[in-house]
């Protein structure tokens, strides 16, 4: 089974900063991708800067590490996108300081449209699930090679 990190070449609010002196901001969020199930996934934790209600993550911040899992699941596929929409549907609310898992995957390409996937799960089981619709890039334009984005 072939696992590959997901790797940023700038600072990401869901995944932090690339690296060198600067301090740990966002939410660090570690994504591997497994080539043979296709499926991006990390073990990531709220901590007290993402809390909305009092002892539980703010919905925003559940938003955006699915929203990384999703679009980033499409980057790891070779598909390089932007966010169109996500739908999500938040199941139970997610406690601060405690493990979670998240994953995304493609679920269908048409043209340029890609669909993806993806769910939170906390230590009580399933928080949120979500769909999201993307649009793929045209990389030259971009000036990205998908082999600087995953390592």
């Amino acid at each position: 089974m072939a696992r590959r990190r997901l790797v940023h070449r700038e600072p990401c609010f869901v995944c932090g900063p690339v690296g060198g002196p600067q301090p740990p901001q966002g939410v660090q969020v570690a994504f591997v991708w497994d080539d043979d199930s296709k499926i991006l996934e990390a073990q990531c934790q709220f901590g007290s800067e993402c809390q909305g209600p009092p002892g539980y993550a703010h919905g925003g911040a559940v938003f955006a590490v699915v929203d990384e899992a999703l679009g980033g699941a499409c980057w790891m596929s070779g598909l390089p996108v932007l966010t169109g929409k996500i739908t999500i549907q938040y199941r139970k609310p997610v406690p601060l300081h405690q493990p979670c898992r998240v994953e995304g995957f493609v679920v269908h390409i048409a043209g340029r449209k890609v669909t993806a996937r993806g769910q939170l799960f906390g230590p009580d089981g399933l928080c949120a699930e979500a769909e999201g619709l993307f649009i793929q890039q045209d990389r030259l334009e971009w000036n990205v090679d998908l082999a600087e984005i995953v390592g």
